[in-house]
């Protein structure tokens, strides 16, 4: 007998959004549904068709990063048991959310300091819902993941 820890059979980092184009931040919900598709994905082509989310510790905070990416692998047809009304809304995982907080802010050195990464990567915060679904797009088009 042998005792053995878990195996890792698929994984995803975030630095695989920018094969997709991805401007926008790497740690909220858009970019966490967008991880979960290519989870997903990745699973379902190495023959995984369905997981347990295993949240340790963690509090289940309905809406949060990881039921966004949760609901990114159920998109793409793989299954995780879980209750709907825990994943986040559709504007939200579109980053509507983040479009309309930069919109609101009018000082344009505050909205430069809090938004400086999109800036720098050439994304207005305004343009994140089309950004999005056109990453998104690009990920549904992909065959190799």
């Amino acid at each position: 007998s042998k005792i053995v820890g878990d195996i890792v059979l698929t994984q995803v980092g975030s630095s695989e959004l920018d094969k997709y184009g991805w401007l926008g931040g790497k740690k909220n919900t858009p970019a966490a549904y967008l991880l979960g598709m290519l989870a997903g994905r990745k699973a379902l082509n190495v023959g995984i068709e369905e997981a347990n989310l295993d949240i340790g510790l963690a509090r289940p905070t309905p809406g949060s990063r990881i039921f966004a990416a949760v609901k990114g692998a159920l998109d793409v047809g793989f299954k995780v048991p879980c209750d709907s009304d825990i994943l986040p809304e559709v504007g939200r995982i579109e980053g509507n959310s983040i479009s309309e907080y930069a919109k609101m802010i009018k000082d344009s050195l505050e909205h430069e300091r809090v938004f400086s990464g999109y800036l720098k990567r050439g994304l207005r915060p305004k343009d994140l819902p089309d950004h999005f679904k056109s990453v998104k797009a690009r990920i549904e088009e992909d065959q190799t993941t």
